[in-house]
């Protein structure tokens, strides 16, 4: 199945900062005089899809704008205050919850003495299994008794659980800290809040508290479109755990990139100049604050990089030049302990030439914006797929399948993501027109493909 290998390809993205990190870190400095700035942790790069534009008409195009963290030595990294909840409901039995009871102890063993844990299970009702406590030694050990003791029985009454977690956090928040939910679930909320949009919500006024979420989807059988939607609300990661797999692996990687932080409290702005209007942000909950869009970031660990694209309406009036938009990204450098920014201004040459525009597209730019396109529309089919409207999800496929390859060849534009989703929407198409969503094979492929589209939106 192509999409299994294309969502371990964008995976491996993911977990391989973790062992960059630990394997070719570079020595900065954690101390600086009182006339000396430490290098930088975090790189800014942006750029435009059009170095020019028609002079007098409106005008789409695009912005990229990747944030990357440095390879870092981490010898003092921030502290962690994290919420585990985990679904205990009567469909975790036997196999599932043992996986989830050894994820919950690698857990507990990857704490030290000056982070935080609490552990919540929910079921029909929710239960704080231990309070949040440091992870001392001592407590270490009531932890792992704990853990050792949990069952599964009941429904699923996510919402009750996760705002347990959350409150939890709160009550020990510490800006300078990772204050996390990490949230486990193999089933659809069926009790207590059980709206996706309302459950976004809580995810995103959680962030917005300071308090990120990560999840991990279980199992078949979960509602895959939530629990991205949370993590992209709650800013963390998206995990896809089948049967077959280890989830203690993923929650290894969730905590080795947790360890390796080197910036938090990170904020990308993204200001218009006059004459131009953001007119969409792909892939990233934002907000808009003094004329600014404002895309908020948890944390970055030692070699992770998130990639955020911006379409953008220009009416150009002047000729020559026109100013574009201003980027900048502040961040708190985790290691020395400072708030730092890095800023940028894009700009554009202004001409009556339209075949000068064609000739000055940059197809680096345009490259990410069709990966980005291209795992939106995936997402799009797989909605109407999952809904049982198999004919949309095809007329979706086909239709964004052979724009793509006209717009490949027309601007010459080549990568391992397009090549890989071009793979992954004909093996789709042969699936949806197979087989119903509800059946095994075509679950698996709505999971598959929620995660790789969630993955493919945030970075390159």
């Amino acid at each position: 199945m192509i999409i299994r290998p294309f969502l371990k390809c964008l995976s491996h993205q993911l977990i391989s900062f973790t062992i960059l990190a630990a394997c070719f870190a570079v020595f900065l400095p954690t101390t600086a005089g009182a006339d000396e700035l430490p290098p930088h942790l975090v790189e800014m790069e942006s750029a435009l899809s059009h170095q020019q534009l028609l002079i007098g008409e409106a005008q789409e195009l695009y912005a990229a704008i990747d944030i990357t963290a440095l390879q870092a030595e981490v010898e003092k990294r921030p502290p962690m205050n994290l919420a585990l909840v985990i679904d205990r409901s009567g469909s975790m039995r036997g196999d599932r919850i043992r996986q989830a009871r050894q994820a919950a102890l690698h857990v507990v063993d990857s704490l030290s003495d000056q982070d935080r844990l609490t552990l919540v299970t929910y079921g029909s009702d929710h239960t704080v299994e231990f309070d949040s406590m440091a992870t001392t030694e001592e407590n270490r050990r009531q932890m792992r008794e704990v853990i050792g003791r949990l069952r599964a029985q009941g429904g699923t009454n996510l919402s009750a659980g996760y705002q347990a977690g959350i409150d939890i956090v709160a009550e020990h928040h510490d800006e300078n800290a990772v204050n996390r939910v990490l949230l486990l679930s193999d089933g659809h909320a069926n009790q207590g809040i059980t709206d996706p949009a309302q459950l976004r919500s809580l995810s995103r006024q959680a962030f917005d508290d300071g308090i990120s979420t990560s999840s991990i989807g279980f199992g078949l059988n979960y509602n895959e479109r939530l629990m991205t939607g949370m993590a992209v609300e709650g800013s963390g990661n998206y995990y896809f755990v089948d049967d077959s797999d280890d989830l203690e692996v993923l929650v290894a990687t969730e905590m080795t990139g947790l360890s390796a932080t080197v910036a938090n409290r990170i904020e990308v702005l993204i200001k218009p100049a006059p004459g131009v209007e953001v007119a969409e942000v792909l892939g990233f909950s934002h907000r808009y604050r003094d004329g600014a869009a404002v895309v908020a970031l948890s944390e970055l660990a030692a070699g992770q990089s998130r990639s955020i694209v911006v379409r953008l309406k220009a009416v150009p009036r002047h000729p020559q030049s026109m100013d574009i938009l201003t980027v900048r990204t502040n961040y708190r450098d985790a290691i020395n302990d400072r708030l730092r920014f890095r800023r940028q201004s894009l700009s554009a040459s202004i001409t009556e030439d339209a075949s000068a525009v064609q000739r000055h597209l940059d197809r680096d730019v345009l490259t990410r914006v069709e990966e980005v396109r291209l795992a939106q529309a995936m997402d799009e089919a797989m909605e109407a797929y999952a809904s049982g409207d198999r004919q949309q999800a095809q007329q979706v496929l086909r239709r964004e399948s052979t724009r793509s390859r006209q717009l490949q060849q027309d601007h010459d534009l080549e990568s391992d993501q397009l090549q890989l989703f071009g793979e992954a929407f004909e093996e789709a198409e042969r699936t949806v027109e197979s087989a119903p969503a509800s059946s095994a094979e075509g679950r698996r492929m709505r999971m598959d493909s929620s995660a790789t589209t969630f993955e493919a939106q945030r970075s390159r």
